[in-house]
This record gives C-alpha cells, sequence and structure tokens, in this order.
C-alpha cells in the first residue's frame, strides 16, 4: 500500500471492503480545450471521468482497473 501510495499519491476516496480488503479510487476530470470558453464550453460535448480502482488483500495489490466514464450535465 505504501508504494502505490508513493506512486500515486493518497487516494481521493477510500472503501474499506472487509476486513482485510480494501480499495482506493483516484479521479481525473477530463474536458476538451473548447469546455474552458465562458458561455458556450459548458454547452459543448462531454466531460469524461478518468477512474483508477486499487483493491488491496492484505496490504497488497489484488487487482487495479482503469476505466473511463460520461459525467451526467
Amino acid at each position: 500500500m505504501e508504494e502505490v501510495e508513493a506512486i500515486m499519491g493518497p487516494p481521493d476516496a477510500r472503501r474499506k471492503i472487509d476486513h482485510q480488503r480494501e480499495a482506493w479510487y483516484y479521479y481525473h476530470q477530463r474536458k476538451h480545450f473548447y469546455q474552458y470558453i465562458p458561455f458556450v464550453g459548458s454547452h459543448i460535448g462531454k466531460v469524461k471521468m478518468e477512474v483508477v480502482e486499487v483493491k488491496f488483500f492484505s496490504n497488497r495489490v489484488e487487482k487495479a482497473t482503469f476505466y473511463v466514464s460520461d459525467i451526467q450535465k
């Protein structure tokens, strides 16, 4: 767990699954350059959320998953 935190930094969220399992989540919101234009940008395109989920079992990495999802406006 310490190695993951040293590389990725502190997680944005943690979830205790059971007494030996824990999941850490890292989030990054991704926008296109035109979405930063005032008044117009918020109406164009979709905002995407990139998520890294790291699951631990007895303080060892059991599984790491990366996925991208659309954010509802």
